[in-house]
């Protein structure tokens, strides 16, 4: 098989293979009229640059990471459109991971990711533990916090604000009538569940109802756990209307509604956290707070490339807390 290469394009263009691979790699200017033949020669021979040779030799891959915790929920499918949007328009490609809410994998996914030699890496931390980021925090690699941030770590973060978020659903629930508001939540080992749950404490505080750890309930995003702890909260508790804080335990929850017989909003008020499509199809259409996914993610993307073009330690790091909002729908009632 007859193999391009450089000086190839370079004689049918009449110009050095130099300025062949000043046209291909971007980092020279070239004159419009010179590169246009270039590539007017590259597309007659149909050839193809070497990328991984050429991010060898410059320490760049034109590629950014991205981990998530989960990939089956639709905020996140929002969150990672957006920025792979961006980083396509950039001319990165995008190397996608998901931790699963596992702090183990979290950290094998981004020593993979550091050894794939990646430019940038946006990540929504599962873990808590410093320690966890020190590879990451060793390298010059730029990284971006999204939706959830770790203290101890200096870095550019973008996130919702959960507690107020919660704090208005909470409220929301109370003005109602509601005073045995359940709750079901991930663990307070990730890192905005602490957050959601103070807005919630603190909405009870000041409505004057006391907080009953009874009708908190945790599990993890897999669904039998879910639906184990949605059921125990139902059955045992028997709130009068539940606050699921997040888009996946939603789903557990409502299958759970639907095994038991119970009508929303006539036997129990349900309010999620995490806007989507589906939210205003549901029957009783869902009420939720939720914050735009796709600003979100367009944000997170521009600052690491900011951050990318500037130098990680540049400028001061930048923290951005996007407004959450409350939509209210029909799956509550008064009480």
């Amino acid at each position: 098989m007859f193999i391009v290469t450089v000086q190839d394009v370079a004689r049918l263009a009449g110009v050095s293979p130099g300025t062949v691979s000043r046209v291909f790699n971007g980092n020279v200017p070239v004159r419009e009229q010179t590169k246009r033949k270039v590539l007017e020669a590259a597309t007659q021979l149909n050839y193809r640059p070497n990328f991984i040779a050429q991010g060898l030799r410059m320490k760049k891959s034109q590629t950014i990471g991205l981990i998530v915790p989960e990939l089956h929920s639709e905020g996140f499918v929002q969150v990672i459109k957006a920025i792979e949007s961006v980083i396509y328009e950039q001319g990165y490609s995008l190397i996608l991971c998901s931790s699963d809410e596992d702090p183990e994998r979290e950290k094998a996914n981004i020593q993979t990711l550091i050894h794939r030699n990646i430019d940038g890496l946006i990540l929504c931390p599962v873990s808590t533990d410093v320690t966890s980021f020190d590879e990451l925090s060793h390298t010059d690699i730029p990284f971006v916090l999204l939706d959830r941030m770790i203290d101890g770590i200096e870095t550019d973060i973008i996130k919702g604000n959960d507690q107020l978020g919660c704090y208005e659903a909470t409220k929301y629930l109370v003005e109602l009538g509601h005073e045995k508001i359940g709750v079901l939540s991930k663990p307070p080992t990730i890192p905005f569940v602490v957050e959601r749950l103070l807005g919630y404490q603190n909405a009870l505080e000041d409505c004057g109802i006391p907080y009953h750890t009874g009708l908190v309930r945790f599990s993890s995003h897999f669904s039998h756990h879910a639906m184990q702890a949605c059921e125990e909260l139902l059955t045992s508790e028997k709130p009068t209307a539940i606050f699921s804080m997040s888009s996946t335990l939603t789903m557990s929850l409502l299958k759970v509604v639907k095994k038991l017989n119970l009508s929303i909003p006539d036997d129990i008020s349900i309010i999620g956290y995490g806007e989507s499509e589906w939210n205003s199809l549901l029957n009783p259409p869902l009420t939720a707070v939720g914050l735009n996914g796709n600003q979100m993610g367009t944000i997170a993307a521009n600052m690491l490339f900011r951050r990318i073009r500037e130098g990680r330690e540049k400028r001061g790091f930048e923290t951005v807390l996007l407004p959450v909002s409350l939509s209210v729908r029909s799956s509550c009632r008064s009480h």
